[in-house]
């Protein structure tokens, strides 16, 4: 991160700190405002993780409020939404290989046991069964999870 997009991100958190009302009758200090909260996109993307919860609410608020509806659909775009989507695509990832290893593990202890025990080779065979039914199922919401973020990225571009 460059020096200057550092300096803008701790001046965009000392304004949200400092700020706990907007007077939207004041002219200069909404120009100032929105010179201050109107960023590009890697600024943005940077900023997000670097906030808590309430600091995110309130520069959200500050963005509207000063900015209007297009700051804030920027802030959206740049700023929330990589960030929303690289959190989805990481939950389903891990879950796909934590039920890749569960099948690994029943396909082992079948291969194990497959001579001295029949009726666990029966019960494994219906464990595997039912895992690859919820490994489908996953797949299945892990194909609905793709298409629904292609789409967003068709509709919301990311940087």
């Amino acid at each position: 991160m460059t020096v200057k997009t550092q300096d803008r991100i701790s001046t965009i958190k000392e304004l949200i700190a400092n700020t706990s009302q907007i007077d939207t009758s004041d002219t200069n200090r909404m120009v100032e405002l929105q010179d201050l909260l109107n960023i590009d996109g890697i600024t943005a993307y940077n900023l997000w993780p670097e906030l808590d919860q309430d600091e995110r609410r309130r520069l959200l608020w500050l963005a509207t409020t000063a900015c209007g509806y297009d700051t804030f659909r920027w802030y959206l775009q740049y700023m929330i939404m990589p960030h929303f989507i690289a959190h989805i695509e990481d939950q389903y990832k891990t879950r796909e290989l934590e039920l890749h290893e569960k099948e690994k593990k029943i396909n082992h202890k079948i291969d194990m046991y497959h001579e001295r025990h029949g009726k666990i080779i029966a019960q494994l065979r219906e464990q595997t069964q039912l895992l690859q039914a919820r490994l489908d199922d996953e797949l299945h919401k892990n194909r609905k999870v793709k298409a629904l973020l292609r789409v967003l990225r068709r509709y919301l571009p990311i940087v």
